[in-house]
């Protein structure tokens, strides 16, 4: 569970989620104050100057804010930035009516400047603010505030739009921009941070990109989706040119199409966000932004309308926004934050900033050539970036997994306990922590294993002894990272061919979803089980994972019970209350398994009798369709589990976990003799050995109700009676397999 949340953090969240939603609602506005002022005073062609003169400002602009971020932190720089940017639409203000072409200018080369400056600064505050397990609740909602705020931005720009006109709007974002840098100082002071030695203090940011290629990778992902994005933008903003005139109904047209871009990104984000990056993989989520792209803008290059330049450009600002964005600060998750605070607004802004400067050269060059066909050939060479752009993004997978193998080995990056038990953290890092040695995966694990760990079962667990050696060396780091990407690729032949062999036990986190691979779960069985001793830990995570199918958490189980280790056994005991009858029920067959062989393993009694009277209060939950993937032998035969059913073959698996094994299987045979003589002996025998609250429901699963129980007996002398009964009980079993068979 969570830990609560000081007043401290409560105040800070509040105030980043004031200052997302104006920050957000300020740059929607500015966009559309943006174009409007520039569109109105100049032909569309010339937007591709501006854009490569903001470029160049922004570059400048980049490399002093980097500096500051090392040397201020972002806490501090970042008002200070909104601050700046306040005055500079306050004197835009008392400008644009004296030289509105000029004011154009400007007004553009300050919002291009400062916009993506600061909102990488505010996620940085936000960022350093809180602890990765703190921050999960108050992040989702400063996201959502910013959204709420780009909604408002909108609405309101087309608001005064419509009822006052686009000056008024610059004095509106002056305000706004005040309002952002007393937010941004209210959210407070960054947590200390864990230094790693492999950040030199003095290295630049550009000398860090150039001794790290993989950082270099995401700059020029920056750089390309940029470029594809501002030859896109081109097409549109020309289409909007010819068809509105004046400033004002120019900023309602940007104003709206913000807005429902905006919106459709929340949407977007909300819903499919999380799906995307489980299924597809950081590459995969990623890559959905240029191929929309590629379509859309080959469709937008062919018709060359309004509505297809608006649905390109509409699909690149929805997608960049979300998913994109998602999969993207992912990418950072090999990156200390030294390293992060100095490259990363370089990456974000500078980089960007290239890629728009060299849009608008094509666009220039276009338009220098073929003027008439200028936005058709701007849209189809942003379709042709599109491309490289997601060839670069399948690309990038396998780097991220380099990197991060890198930094975790390194220490520049930990794996806290909280990232490892969420689902979407988990399931993003574990593609990379193959690479880690089996003692550091333990080392990171271990708090939760002792939180579920009792201390008298400690105590048992210190003289268990250690697990068998590897029968032959580890992969080297090489190796492993091929067979990652087999995994990744999802060769059937090659995973088949990896499973046969001897498993690598980091290979554990890939191995674990083919349990629910109709061709290739028997084979990812057996190589689970066979190294499952060395990682039991990631098994018993999985199995207690709600999240994980039941076909593969049911395997899970027996290949644990295939472990005869204490740590195997307590997961197992934590199975039994699970929410899914079909693992409570693998479990509890791999715990019988187990014990059979180890008898010390053999749980508390009363645990057990606690999960029986679990079992009985809720029969309904007994429905299955099938016996379940489990695998594992059962003391009780076919004919017998049959004649229970599900239910009450579970219960008296359970029952086997604290009782005389044998004498209970004679029991159970025994009512369904058609001896009533050997009945009531068998009932007489349950009534000794189950507690009263649980025969009691267990009774009528049995055909009996408590009142018609016989009158008691020793224990030696009904087991007596049970064993002497022995050859009348095989005769009977004798006939039901006949019958079985003739059946």
């Amino acid at each position: 569970m969570a830990p609560l949340a000081s007043r401290k953090d409560r105040v800070a969240a509040a105030a980043g989620a004031v200052a997302a939603a104006v920050m957000i609602a300020q740059q929607v506005g500015g966009k559309a104050t943006r174009d409007a002022l520039f569109l109105s005073s100049f032909p569309a062609s010339e937007l591709p100057k501006v854009m490569i003169a903001s470029a160049a400002l922004s570059l400048v602009g980049v490399l002093v804010a980097s500096r500051l971020l090392g040397q201020l932190g972002p806490v501090r720089m970042v008002p200070a930035a909104f601050g700046s940017s306040s005055v500079l639409f306050a004197a835009e203000w008392l400008l644009v009516d004296r030289m509105p072409g000029v004011t154009a200018w400007i007004v553009y080369l300050h919002i291009g400047t400062f916009g993506a400056i600061v909102v990488s600064g505010f996620w940085s505050v936000i960022n350093e603010r809180f602890d990765p397990h703190t921050a999960k609740p108050f992040v989702s909602r400063i996201a959502g505030a910013a959204t709420l705020g780009g909604l408002l931005g909108g609405l309101g720009a087309e608001r005064v739009a419509a009822l006052l006109d686009v000056r008024s709007m610059l004095l509106i974002l002056a305000g706004l921009n005040v309002m952002c840098a007393i937010a941004v100082s209210r959210i407070g002071s960054p947590l200390p941070e864990r230094v790693s030695h492999v950040d030199g203090p003095t290295a630049s940011g550009l000398r860090l990109l150039r001794q790290v290629p993989y950082l270099q990778r995401l700059a020029a992902l920056v750089a390309l989706v940029a470029m594809t994005a501002s030859l896109v933008d081109y097409g549109l903003k020309a289409q909007v040119a010819s068809r509105f005139e004046s400033a004002e109904t120019l900023m309602q047209f940007f104003a709206m199409f913000y807005t429902v871009t905006g919106l459709l990104a929340f949407l977007v984000q909300s819903l499919l966000a999380r799906r995307a990056l489980s299924r597809l993989g950081i590459g995969g989520t990623i890559a959905l932004l240029p191929a929309a792209v590629l379509i859309s803008g080959v469709m937008g290059a062919a018709i060359a309308r309004l509505w297809a330049m608006t649905l390109a450009r509409g699909f690149d600002m929805v997608l960049r926004n979300s998913l994109f964005r998602s999969g993207y600060e992912l990418l950072y998750t090999p990156v200390s934050r030294t390293r992060k605070r100095r490259t990363k607004p370089i990456i974000d802004v500078a980089f960007e900033r290239c890629g728009d400067a060299l849009g608008s050269a094509g666009v220039l060059l276009a338009l220098s050539v073929l003027p008439g066909s200028a936005e058709r050939i701007a849209v189809g060479a942003g379709a042709l970036t599109a491309a490289v752009a997601l060839w670069l993004a399948r690309k990038l997978h396998r780097g991220y997994v380099s990197a991060l193998v890198e930094s975790l080995r390194s220490g520049a990056v930990k794996l806290e306990a909280a990232e490892i038990v969420d689902a979407t953290t988990r399931r993003t890092l574990d593609e990379a922590s193959v690479a880690l040695e089996r003692d550091a995966l333990v080392r990171e694990v271990d708090p939760l294993l002792r939180r579920r760990s009792s201390p008298s079962e400690a105590v048992g667990r210190s003289a268990e002894p250690p697990p068998p050696p590897p029968p032959r060396p580890a992969l080297s780091e090489e190796a492993l990272v091929d067979a990652v990407a087999v995994f990744a690729a999802g060769d059937g032949d090659g995973i088949a061919a990896l499973l046969d062999e001897h498993l690598d036990p980091r290979l554990v986190a890939h191995v674990i979803p083919l349990l629910d691979d109709r061709r290739l779960h028997a084979r990812a069985g057996r190589a689970l089980r066979a190294v499952a001793p060395r990682v039991v830990g990631q098994l018993v995570d999985a199995l207690v994972d709600p999240a994980q199918p039941d076909a593969i958490r049911c395997r899970l189980a027996r290949a644990l019970g295939d472990c005869d280790l204490h740590r195997a056994a307590e997961g197992l005991q934590e199975g039994l209350g699970d929410w899914s009858f079909a693992v409570r029920r693998a479990c509890a067959l791999a715990l019988s398994s187990m014990v059979g062989r180890r008898p010390d393993l053999a749980r508390s009694p009363a645990i057990i009798f606690a999960a029986i009277e679990s079992e009985l209060e809720d029969p309904s939950a007994w429905v299955v369709a099938r016996e379940g993937p489990d695998g594992g032998a059962h003391w009780l035969d076919a004919a017998t589990r049959a004649r229970l059913g599900p239910g009450p073959a579970h219960v008296f698996t359970l029952l086997g976990l604290a009782v005389d094994r044998d004498t209970l299987r004679l029991c159970v045979r025994a009512l369904h003799a058609g001896d009533t003589a050997l009945r009531g002996t068998a009932l007489e025998y349950l009534e000794n050995v189950v507690p009263g609250p649980a025969r009691t429901r267990l009774w009528p699963h049995l055909g009996q109700s408590p009142a018609e129980s016989t009158g008691r007996r020793s224990h030696e002398e009904i087991v007596d009676e049970l064993l002497g009964s022995l050859d009348s009980l095989r005769g009977h079993d004798d006939r039901s397999h006949g019958e079985d068979g003739d059946t």
